[in-house]
C-alpha cells in the first residue's frame, strides 16, 4: 500500500508538475541558459540591497500597497519565457515559493524554479549584483 501510495504521490507532481526549489549554483545555470528571473520583493528592497542584472522586477504588493495574485499575475504575463520556465526569487524564499505554489496551482504548463534562500544568500555568497534603477 505503501509503494502504491508513493507512487501516485510521484507521478501527481510529475504530471502537474510542482516548484522546483534550487540553490544558488543552479541559479546561476538556469541564468546562462536564459531562463528569466523574476524578483518579486518591494522597491525598496531592490534599492536596499540591488538586484540580479537582467532580472524582471514584478513585486507583489501593487501601487495600492496592497498584495494582490491577479494583478501580479497581470504584470508577470508580459514577460517572455524561456522554455516555458522562470525563476522567482525574493529575499529568502519564502514569498516566492508562495507566489510559485500559487502560480502553480493555476499555471500548470509553466515549469517555476523558487530561489530557496533568496537574494540574500546569493548577495552573502559574494555573487554578482547590479544597483537597482528606477526607470
Amino acid at each position: 500500500m505503501k509503494k502504491l501510495l508513493f507512487f501516485f504521490l510521484f507521478i501527481s507532481n510529475t504530471v502537474f508538475g510542482d516548484v522546483i526549489n534550487i540553490d544558488n549554483k543552479e541559479l546561476k545555470q538556469l541564468i546562462e541558459k536564459g531562463i528569466p528571473v523574476v524578483d518579486v520583493r518591494t522597491e525598496e528592497e531592490w534599492k536596499k540591497t540591488g538586484i540580479i542584472k537582467n532580472s524582471f522586477l514584478v513585486s507583489m504588493i501593487n501601487k495600492k500597497g496592497r498584495y494582490s495574485f491577479q494583478d501580479w499575475s497581470q504584470r508577470f504575463s508580459k514577460i517572455k519565457l524561456k522554455n516555458n520556465s522562470v525563476i522567482l526569487m525574493c529575499a529568502v524564499g519564502g514569498r516566492s515559493y508562495y507566489l510559485a505554489k500559487t502560480m502553480n496551482g493555476k499555471e500548470k504548463n509553466i515549469k517555476i524554479y523558487n530561489v530557496q534562500k533568496g537574494i540574500l544568500n546569493w548577495i552573502i555568497n559574494h555573487n554578482p549584483i547590479v544597483n537597482y534603477d528606477q526607470n
